[in-house]
């Protein structure tokens, strides 16, 4: 069997005039994950990053924690961008509330996350738009593509994959993996925490999942969803 695990970025920073960018917290979340590695002794054949910012930053921060080891290097690929950035979504959420939710607001956490929640939830469900993004079953289609040609390689028994993404794309393959419809991807990426872990074994063409949104490796200070 061969092995991917889906590593989420740790925290970006939610609320801010930049999302992607780690926090102090998603800095120290992404540099644990890669001791935990070390510590089990977890190799890899390939490592792939989504091409945001917080996404490649983790995946340094998850080597340097590894140690002098030899390393593949890491690739990135469109396939693991996510499907729109935090301030995109909030601007969307502003415009439909009239509030200023970005920076030094008012408005209270939980609020924002509310509306935050609610612009790309129309967006799923093809009752808004995020500019210059693709609808959701393009942004699926896109994903999927690249998860089936992966899993389907050749010649990669026993291959160990970390990719470094998003909860909107772990949530497409998870969804995809258990046969569950489009209308549970929000059940999901409403629940993965930051730097949390999902592998997927595969072989001749079977797909399973063996565990979801693993944060076992993280201490409690360190939890967090956004």
């Amino acid at each position: 069997m061969s092995s991917l695990l889906l590593v989420r970025h740790g925290q970006a920073s939610f609320g801010g005039n930049r999302y992607d960018e780690l926090s102090e917290r998603g800095k120290r979340q992404a540099s644990a994950t890669g001791i935990w590695m070390r510590e089990r002794g977890t190799r890899f054949d390939r490592i792939l990053s989504g091409p945001r910012r917080r996404q490649t930053e983790t995946a340094e921060l998850i080597l340097d924690a590894r140690g002098s080891e030899s390393l593949p290097g890491t690739d990135v690929l469109s396939s693991l961008d996510e499907f729109g950035e935090g301030e995109e979504i909030l601007g969307v959420a502003e415009a439909n509330s009239g509030l200023s939710l970005m920076g030094d607001t008012h408005v209270a956490r939980e609020e924002v996350f509310r509306l935050y929640s609610e612009a790309y939830l129309a967006w799923f469900r093809g009752e808004g738009e995020l500019a210059g993004r693709a609808a959701f079953s393009e942004f699926r289609k896109n994903v999927l593509d690249w998860f089936w040609s992966h899993t389907g390689q050749r010649g990669a028994s026993g291959q160990k994959t970390l990719a470094v993404t998003s909860a909107g794309v772990i949530s497409v393959i998870v969804c995809e993996v258990l046969g569950f419809s489009d209308e549970r991807w929000p059940d999901f990426i409403g629940v993965l925490e930051n730097a949390s872990v999902t592998e997927v074994l595969y072989s001749g063409g079977r797909v399973g999942l063996r565990y979801f949104n693993s944060t076992g490796h993280l201490s409690p200070e360190l939890l967090s969803g956004m």
